[in-house]
């Protein structure tokens, strides 16, 4: 099986048009964009993304995905409406194949945004089975005195996440902050509401070693942590050096 990166320059002025008539005009941009690309490529749309934005330049989305360009572009063609074509910017996709292989000991510099959180324990309330931040997670049951980093809390996060495709060998936070992510929520009635979570939302840099080559394969295709249809967890390489 082969991954493939693809890159789409989204037109913003076209994709707010497009949110609009869709009722996702409100929504977070990772929610946004999750719903652009599912109308755009139905149940071939690619994940985990990552939503790239620098000022003064167009904001672009990098994505893995199990299909190729032209499985995408031919799925989104027969099937998607034209204004989401214009939003989704079809016709600047770009692609490439990652390696098929990485070896075993080998050295990568990476980038990743995470949301560092963990399920409740089910049965044991009225949220169990809900996501809960990582650290609060980590020093709910700890004296009020202990001081623990929230910052290291993230990065065993991050290290399990990562097992046991690939080891750290150095990690730093590139920024770390509270945001809210829309989601639907399901009720006994049969509706699913959109709601606003407020949660973690940290972006790493560092170095990894391979520790287990088809393992990491593996979650380079699948992403890391939760919310990887929704702008998370999209491990994004760079040279070591």
């Amino acid at each position: 099986m082969t991954l493939h990166m693809i890159q789409l320059t989204p037109d913003m002025v076209s994709a707010a048009v497009w949110a609009q008539q869709n009722g996702v005009a409100s929504a977070d941009d990772g929610y946004l964009m999750h719903a652009l690309l599912k109308s755009s490529f139905g149940p071939l749309s690619p994940k985990p993304f990552a939503v790239m934005a620098k000022p003064g330049r167009p904001a672009k989305i990098l994505a893995y995905s199990i299909h190729s360009a032209e499985d995408l572009s031919g799925q989104a063609r027969m099937f998607a409406e034209p204004v989401a074509l214009e939003a989704i910017g079809l016709g600047g996709m770009a692609a490439k194949a990652m390696p098929e292989a990485f070896a075993k000991g080998a050295h990568l510099g990476f980038e990743v945004r995470v949301r560092p959180v963990v399920r409740a324990a089910r049965g044991t309330g009225v949220h169990a089975g809900r996501e809960r931040d990582a650290f609060l997670a980590a020093i709910r049951d700890l004296p009020k005195d202990t001081l623990v980093q929230r910052g290291q809390v993230y990065r065993q996060w991050l290290a399990r996440a990562f097992s046991p495709g690939a080891e750290i060998k150095h990690v730093d936070p590139i920024y770390q902050r509270q945001t809210p992510v829309t989601r639907r929520t399901a009720l006994k009635s049969g509706a699913r509401p959109r709601e606003s979570i407020l949660g973690p939302d940290v972006s790493f840099a560092g170095v990894l070693q391979v520790a287990e080559p088809e393992a990491f394969s593996a979650l380079l295709t699948r992403g890391v942590g939760r919310h990887r249809a929704f702008g998370f967890g999209m491990l994004l390489l760079r040279p070591p050096g």
